[in-house]
């Protein structure tokens, strides 16, 4: 029983409550017992980009999340339907854009799956300017906030957190002139898969990462710092726009 957990679904368990030492109170079964690591739910993201009238890329963003995932999209939003915040969430992902109609939401307190439904447009000058649309838009920011600075003398423990899924499809009107290679990082810290195939519109996206929790070792934090670095520069390269 943990009191603390105020809003989070009952499982998955809050990343706190996992690989926790608790008792177990079942009369004369009871017993002090460590709960199991089962992860910290799933982000599950869907973009659709499509060419918009004078200039405009029309946006149709689906976000499905359980776990911590959910309880933090749910404390993100705190219960508003004020559109000014869903707004700001828009153009985090893609500066420059605006709603064009209100958010569907489902963002019940300890029930998932969360849903966030986002439709609005970006000026194609915007994507432009900023030379394309992102493998994976928005930003992920996992190596400033778990990297501390300078020298490493101890170890570092990383959290459990949620898997990243994303599907992202963009319809150009045509086939893309070019698409990366697909990206398969197997490591001790974690994997991302990222594969790409073309139509005969445009393209489409698919992705998964994962972040492996547990304690690293003084001297492999080097190496987890590549592997993030490297999954920051994947998720942020740049693909043709509409």
């Amino acid at each position: 029983m943990d009191g603390t957990a105020t809003g989070h679904a009952s499982f998955p368990p809050p990343t706190m409550d996992q690989n926790a030492l608790v008792l177990v109170v079942d009369g004369p079964q009871s017993r002090p017992q460590t709960t199991p690591v089962v992860g910290g739910g799933l982000s599950r993201s869907h973009f659709v980009l499509l060419p918009g009238k004078e200039g405009d890329v029309e946006l149709s963003i689906r976000v499905e999340e359980t776990g911590e995932a959910a309880d933090r999209r749910r404390a993100r939003f705190a219960g508003s339907r004020d559109p000014q915040r869903f707004a700001r969430w828009l153009q985090e992902q893609f500066p420059g854009a605006q709603l064009t109609r209100e958010p569907k939401l489902q963002l019940v307190p300890g029930r998932d799956p969360s849903i966030l439904e986002v439709d609005g447009v970006v000026p194609r000058s915007a994507l432009n300017s900023s030379g394309g649309v992102q493998v994976f838009p928005g930003r992920l920011g996992w190596t400033a906030s778990m990297m501390p600075g300078g020298e490493r003398h101890g170890p570092l423990m990383v959290a459990v957190r949620p898997d990243l899924e994303w599907t992202l499809e963009v319809d150009l009107g045509r086939p893309p002139a070019d698409l990366p290679d697909g990206v398969e990082l197997e490591t001790p810290f974690g994997s991302l898969r990222i594969s790409s195939r073309a139509g005969s519109k445009g393209y489409r996206v698919d992705g998964f990462l994962h972040l492996e929790p547990g304690l690293i070792e003084a001297e492999e934090v080097g190496d987890l710092r590549e592997f993030l670095i490297a999954v920051e520069r994947h998720l942020g390269r740049r693909l043709e726009s509409p």
